[in-house]
């Protein structure tokens, strides 16, 4: 009975994968995925300094007239400086890292690609010359499609009409970094006449018209039932040994790096109660608390010597989110006992940590800590709030109480096997 239910889960999951998988694997996905990663150290950058400002400024933690750093508070505005540069301008700063990633797929020189897609973005993403000056305020979040369909397409472009050499050629004579110069010229005039076309000739607006079309996606997308659901397929996808994360984020960061970086600009303007839920770091700590610190106490104390090793070997990488050690060691996958608290640890803690949010008892993530931060400073760092703490122990005892039955069966169960070796 139970390697049937098994087989069916399996089977399920696998069907999922296929398609995410097929879609993860296009060029131009991939591209964005891996640029998206590429500007993390900058949205991490600006991170730092937002939260040194919030830090700085009395009130901006919540509590009125407090600052955590108070004899930093001259440097308050100075701090937003850098974060305009970096998380306030991610659609210009992707546009680079995302034209790089697919010229490198496409083996293409990648130089020539930051450059393809900077042009492509400035040209399509800004409103011209006013007064003889050029905004900027399509830089950050509102930009960040039009970052991601301009860089791929319009490299996309170049390198089509590099393969077919539509391009000036100099004798042999000259120097290749000169000749490679002066044949960059023709295909890269034709990006540019391009971009130059959909955005000042035909003047369409495609900031506005993305921003329009994706407005229900982006609106409708942040929800608990959503958010649950794409936890559930991670799950799923790690249970049969394939990467859950790596096949949902093609789908999810490019609307999660838009909701951190519209929450930090919020946050720089002053304002406390933040519009986005979903910031992924702010939650993941959440489930890692309720799920895999969870796991990893009860393997501690397990009566089984072989689990209570597992638990030794994995203690340490599990503080900073490193989970591989359970989930291939223990392992998670394709384990019929653990795969239910699994995915309902994850839904459960999940809605905790949203409502808490949504009811705002607890701050919203603005901050994009790095992934290996472990919880403990995860949650007061990206949220400002010193009350998100307060999800560590709610977590943690809801997980036990979810694991703890299952994980008893299966620790029997290996007791059982133990025994008859």
């Amino acid at each position: 009975m139970e390697n049937k239910t098994l087989d069916k889960v399996t089977n399920f999951a696998m069907k999922i994968a296929k398609p995410m998988n097929k879609f993860a694997s296009i060029d131009g996905v991939k591209a964005v995925t891996i640029g998206l990663m590429n500007a993390m150290p900058l949205t991490m950058i600006g991170s730092i300094f937002i939260l040194l400002f919030v830090f700085s400024t009395p009130g901006q933690m919540g509590i009125e007239n407090f600052a955590l750093f108070p004899f930093l508070a001259g440097f308050a505005p100075k701090f937003l400086t850098v974060f305009l540069m970096t998380l306030n301008f991610l659609g210009f700063w992707c546009s680079l890292t995302i034209a790089q990633a697919y010229a490198e797929l496409k083996q293409f020189d990648t130089k020539i690609a930051g450059i393809v897609g900077v042009l492509t973005f400035l040209l399509l993403a800004t409103q011209g010359p006013v007064n003889g000056a050029i905004s900027v305020g399509n830089f950050g979040a509102t930009g960040l499609f039009v970052a991601m369909l301009g860089s791929v397409w319009m490299t996309k472009l170049y390198i089509f009409l590099d393969k077919k050499n539509i391009k000036l050629r100099l004798p042999s004579s000259v120097p290749s970094y000169v000749g490679k110069s002066f044949g960059a010229i023709v295909p890269m005039l034709l990006v540019a006449v391009v971009s130059w076309i959909i955005r000042s000739v035909l003047n369409l607006d495609l900031v506005a018209l993305i921003n329009l079309v994706l407005s229900p996606l982006v609106v409708n997308a942040e929800n608990p039932f959503v958010y649950s659901l794409f936890g559930i397929l991670g799950n799923l996808l790690w249970f049969c040994g394939l990467h859950g994360a790596a096949l949902t984020s093609p789908i999810t960061a490019p609307l999660t790096t838009l909701y951190l970086t519209e929450n930090a600009a919020a946050k720089a303007a002053g304002t406390m109660i933040l519009p986005h839920i979903w910031i992924p770091y702010t939650l993941g700590a959440a489930l890692f608390v309720g799920g895999f610190w969870v796991l990893t106490v009860l393997l501690l104390t397990s009566k089984a010597k072989h689990l209570k090793a597992i638990g030794r070997v994995a203690a340490l990488p599990i503080i900073f989110n490193v989970q591989e050690p359970l989930v291939f060691g223990l392992p998670l996958v394709f384990n019929g006992y653990l795969i239910i608290p699994w995915i309902l640890s994850t839904v459960v803690n999940g809605l905790i940590a949203w409502y808490l949010s949504y009811f705002n008892i607890i701050g919203r993530g603005f901050v994009d800590p790095s992934w290996a931060t472990p919880s403990f400073l995860t949650l007061p760092f990206s949220t400002g709030d010193i009350k998100s703490l307060m999800l560590i122990p709610i977590c943690f005892t809801v997980g036990m109480i979810i694991w703890f039955p299952f994980f008893k069966a299966f620790e029997k169960a290996e007791m059982a096997k133990m025994d008859k070796s």
